[in-house]
């Protein structure tokens, strides 16, 4: 099973100078299962690409906590997403949209949630990075659990107010 390596980072803002050049998708994910005690959670998403009239649907298995997890995920088709959104989601539904951003020859997904709160996400860190200043004031929300999807989908998004006390 392939595993995932990524820092995660609440960051104030989406970079000036990327906003209206950016490949981005539409992301509606869901929770299936979420086991707080093995770190094991399944999820269904749907994403809509920039350019694109049609949603991609998958599933994915992950195990573990932090930065490290392990993880699988594979395609299904839309009915089957739209019966297990019917029958199977257990918490809320996270609505957000991704951009992906290269900055100093690092790809950085940065998600915009809902509620206004942007986490920029980076695959495979070097062991000392130095976020770019570039997305303004930031915290590293890597190992925090309210950061965590799944969490989110359960106990919902943290508040700005909140948002703004970490920054």
């Amino acid at each position: 099973m392939p595993i995932e390596f990524e820092y995660k980072y609440l960051v104030e803002k989406v970079p000036d100078q990327f906003v209206n050049r950016l490949s981005h998708c539409c992301i509606e994910q869901f929770y299936i299962t979420n086991d707080t005690k093995t770190f094991m959670s399944t999820r269904a998403r749907e994403k809509w690409y920039s350019g694109n009239n049609e949603p991609t649907h998958w599933v994915t298995h992950k195990i573990g906590s932090g930065p490290s997890v392990m993880e699988t995920e594979y395609q299904i088709d839309k009915k089957h997403y739209q019966e297990l959104k019917k029958h199977f989601k257990i918490g809320n539904i996270i609505k957000k949209t991704r951009a992906v951003i290269r900055i100093d020859s690092r790809e950085w997904d940065v998600d915009i949630f809902e509620n206004g709160m942007v986490v920029a996400e980076l695959e495979k860190p070097p062991y000392y990075l130095k976020v770019p200043k570039v997305f303004g004031r930031h915290r590293n929300v890597t190992k925090d659990e309210i950061f965590k999807n799944v969490y989110m989908a359960m106990w919902g998004l943290p508040t700005r107010e909140y948002l703004e006390t970490l920054l």
